[in-house]
């Protein structure tokens, strides 16, 4: 499963900017009312889960309290792919609750901060950490009730620092999550095509109550052939999610090695002494 956001404008409406409140990055009368939206495909089909709307400003406008209303979409064995505003050790335990893994990209902002010095040490770069301390935002009740012993991993590759609840190295090598956190860019694909075919960058309606019906009408279709397919074989998502999703790691892993033995191969001849001349 893949989880990604995007926004889309409003005209600039009394109404629409009640609701829908132009982000502060804009200037106050010289902006647009802006939806959030987090959408949740599968890459194994491409057909739309479920979808999340709010607004862009506000207590409870990210993408990730708009996720969270999202998560009854995920079955046991699920993997979950997201980007940099997912990562929180809470939303992971949230997933290994409901036993769903993810592979996360760490937040751009935490990669100074990341410490691989602390927990338990995987590798160069890979370590698993413990519970991190209480955030403000949460309340010590729920912070009490979070198990203490959740562990989860952090690794660096390919120029980004992953955050995921697999913890063997052995079952799952950098190599492997590299790849698969690789896919996650189908999801930018598949909103932008949602996006661009359909016109969605910005509606055209007045009203919040309008625009929300327009975006579902986009959205519905998308949904029921999706839901259709599961009612007629309710275990074939996770049966075709699950082979697929092995497959083609196992092809992409493959070629991430052949390349770094054709790198290295190169990298030895070039460092061979010149033949002397007979």
């Amino acid at each position: 499963m893949l989880a990604d956001g995007t926004t889309v404008t409003l005209p600039d409406t009394e109404e629409n900017q009640v609701a829908y409140p132009q982000p502060s990055s804009q200037r106050k009368g010289l902006g647009f009312p802006q939806m959030r939206l987090v959408a949740l495909p599968c890459l194994a089909s491409g057909a739309l889960l479920d979808a999340a709307e709010g607004p862009c400003k506000g207590k409870g406008s990210d993408e990730q309290t708009l996720f969270r209303g999202l998560l009854g979409n995920l079955r046991e064995g699920d993997v979950l792919l997201g980007d940099a505003y997912f990562p929180t050790w809470f939303l992971l335990y949230a997933l290994r609750r409901l036993g769903i893994d993810g592979v996360l990209e760490q937040y751009g902002a935490r990669k100074r901060s990341t410490n691989f010095n602390i927990g338990t040490r995987l590798g160069t770069k890979d370590h698993v950490r413990p519970k991190p301390e209480r955030p403000d935002w949460m309340s010590p009740q729920a912070y009490a009730a979070a198990p203490a012993n959740l562990t989860v991993r952090e690794l660096h590759t390919g120029g980004k620092t992953l955050v995921t609840t697999f913890l063997c190295p052995k079952d799952t090598p950098k190599g492997m999550l590299k790849a698969l956190y690789g896919r996650r860019w189908q999801v930018a694909l598949d909103v932008r095509n949602i996006k661009t075919t359909l016109g969605m960058q910005t509606l055209r309606c007045r009203t919040p109550e309008m625009a929300r019906k327009a975006l579902w009408s986009v959205l519905a279709p998308r949904r029921s052939a999706e839901s259709n397919r599961q009612s007629a074989h309710p275990n074939a998502r996770f049966v075709e999610d699950h082979h697929r999703a092995l497959q083609q790691i196992s092809r992409d892993a493959g070629q991430v090695e052949q390349q770094q033995g054709r790198l290295s191969a190169k990298e030895a001849r070039a460092q061979e002494p010149p033949r002397p001349r007979t």
